[in-house]
C-alpha cells in the first residue's frame, strides 16, 4: 500500500496466462568481454522506528525483537536492503517507545493508524526523539487483530515536509501494523511487508506488475490473449510478494543502487554474459548483472482499463534461488486438482518499463515466457517466469530473438550467457 495512487495501483487482477517457448540447440557464440565494476560509497539512511503500543496488554513486540529485525538479524530489513542495493544502502537506527497519541480509533483512516502524521511525529519529539537526526520514520503500531479494510502497511512515496512543535521536517515514512515473522515468507526477511513499504518510502511510486499472454507470444499484440494483473511481479519486493525477492533491475538502476558499469546495453547482435544477480557486485572483474535493450520500436500492450501504454525498454537479470533470492519449492494449485510444482529455477527473468505520463516517471512489468494451463488462481502463472537453457522469445516488432545458450552453476562465478539475433 501507499498514500498516493497512481500507474499500476488501480488495476485489479484478472485470469490469464502468457506466452512462447522455442527449443534451441546452437552453440554459444563467443560471449562478450566483462564490464569494470565502478565503486560507489554506502549511504546511511537514518532510520528512526517509533513502537506504538495502543493495547498495553504486554504483547507488543519488545523493543529488542523490533531492533533485531530491522537492523541486527541476518535476515534483517538492513541486511536485505545491504543486498538489494549491492551494498551501496546501509540503514541504521534505534528504536524508541513512544506513548501513542490519542485518539487512535475512529472513522475510516483514524481505525488504522494514527489520524495525522503530525500527531505521532510530535509524540516522538515530546519523548525526547532528536528527529533531525533521520531521513526515515517507521511507525510500528501494536492494535488490535481483525480490523476490516485495515492495510498490513502504508507509506510515503519518498520524503515528505510535517510542521512539527520545533518546526518543519523532512523525513520519509512507513506504516507497519503486523508483525514480524519468517514462517511461510518467501521473502527470506523478518517482514515482507515492511521491506515493501520502505521501497516506497525510498522513493518507488508503483506497483510492480505482470502481463501474461496466452497465444504462443511473448508480450503479445492480441489483446483478447492476455492478462495484465496488479502486483502480478512476484519476483521483487514492489510485486505481490509470496515470491518476494530482490528490486529489479529497472528499479535498482533508477534508484542509484545498480552503476551503469553493472548494465549491459544490447541493442547490437551478439552474446552477452550475466553473472547472478544476488550475488556481490566485486570491487574487480566481471560484475554485468543486467542486460538492458531499449527497444526501437516500443511494443503497445493493454491494461484491464483498456488503456495502451507501451513497453520501452527491456532488462534481463540471472536469478538464482539463493540468498534473498531464495523461495522454496512452490507447488501451484490446479483447478481440476492436484499441483503443478515449479522446476528448477536458474533462468532469465524479463521485466518491461512503460513510461509514464509525467516526465521521469515508470512502472514495471514482469513478462513471463513460461505457462501453467489450469491454475487456480490465474496470476499464479507468474510463478514460473524464468527464461531457461536451450530457450527463447522473439520482441515483438522489433526483430529480435533473445536466446539462453549457456550456463554455469555449478562453480563460481555463476554466469549465464544470452544471445541477441535476428530470427
Amino acid at each position: 500500500m501507499m498514500y498516493l495512487k497512481g500507474a499500476g495501483v488501480r488495476w485489479v487482477a484478472l485470469a490469464g496466462v502468457l506466452a512462447a517457448v522455442e527449443a534451441l540447440g546452437a552453440a554459444p557464440a563467443p560471449v562478450a568481454a566483462p564490464i569494470k565494476p565502478q565503486i560507489r560509497p554506502t549511504r546511511i539512511y537514518r532510520t528512526a522506528v517509533l513502537r506504538f503500543d495502543y493495547l498495553r496488554d504486554g504483547t507488543a513486540p519488545s523493543l529488542a525483537l523490533i531492533r533485531d529485525a530491522i537492523f541486527t538479524n541476518p535476515k534483517s530489513m538492513a541486511r536485505y536492503y545491504q543486498a538489494a542495493s549491492f551494498g551501496s544502502l546501509d540503514i541504521q537506527g534505534e528504536v524508541f517507545d513512544i506513548p501513542p497519541p490519542a485518539p487512535l480509533f475512529g472513522t475510516g483512516w483514524t481505525a488504522c493508524w494514527p489520524a495525522t502524521d503530525e500527531a505521532p511525529l510530535n509524540a516522538a519529539i515530546a519523548a525526547g526523539v532528536p528527529l533531525r537526526n533521520y531521513q526515515q520514520v517507521v511507525y510500528v503500531v501494536h492494535r488490535p487483530a481483525g480490523i476490516p479494510n485495515c492495510a498490513g502497511g502504508v507509506s510515503s512515496l519518498g520524503p515528505m515536509t510535517f510542521n512539527l512543535s520545533i518546526g518543519p521536517i523532512t523525513l520519509s515514512v512507513a506504516r507497519l501494523g503486523v508483525p514480524f515473522y519468517l514462517a511461510g515468507d518467501f521473502s527470506q526477511t523478518t517482514q515482507s511487508t515492511l521491506a515493501h513499504e520502505l521501497g516506497h518510502s525510498l522513493g518507488v511510486t508503483f506497483h510492480a506488475n505482470s502481463y501474461m499472454c496466452n497465444d504462443g507470444q511473448f508480450l503479445s499484440q492480441n489483446f483478447t490473449s492476455c492478462t495484465h494483473y496488479a502486483y502480478g511481479d512476484l519476483f521483487q519486493v514492489m510485486g505481490l510478494r509470496t515470491q518476494m525477492s530482490l528490486f529489479s533491475s529497472p528499479i535498482a538502476e533508477r534508484l542509484g543502487w545498480l552503476p551503469q558499469s553493472a548494465i549491459i546495453q544490447g541493442q547490437s547482435m551478439g552474446t552477452y554474459r550475466l553473472y547472478a544477480y544476488g550475488d556481490p557486485i566485486p570491487a574487480s572483474g566481471t560484475s554485468a548483472r543486467a542486460l538492458k535493450i531499449m527497444l526501437p520500436t516500443p511494443v503497445p500492450f493493454r491494461t484491464v482499463t483498456g488503456e495502451t501504454p507501451e513497453v520501452s525498454e527491456l532488462y534481463f537479470e540471472f536469478r538464482r534461488n539463493v540468498g534473498f533470492d531464495y523461495r522454496l519449492q512452490r507447488n501451484i494449485a490446479l483447478a481440476g486438482g492436484g499441483n503443478f510444482t515449479v522446476p528448477d529455477t536458474d533462468g532469465v527473468i524479463i521485466t518491461g518499463v512503460v513510461q509514464g505520463t509525467t516526465p521521469g516517471s515508470y512502472y514495471t512489468l514482469l513478462l513471463p515466457v513460461q505457462t501453467i494451463p489450469n491454475v487456480a488462481y490465474g496470476q499464479n502463472s507468474a510463478s514460473n517466469p524464468y527464461l531457461r537453457m536451450g530457450q527463447s522469445i522473439v520482441i515483438p516488432l522489433n526483430g529480435m530473438r533473445i536466446e539462453v545458450v549457456g550456463i554455469q552453476t555449478a562453480a563460481t562465478p555463476h554466469w549465464i550467457d544470452v544471445r541477441i539475433s535476428r530470427p
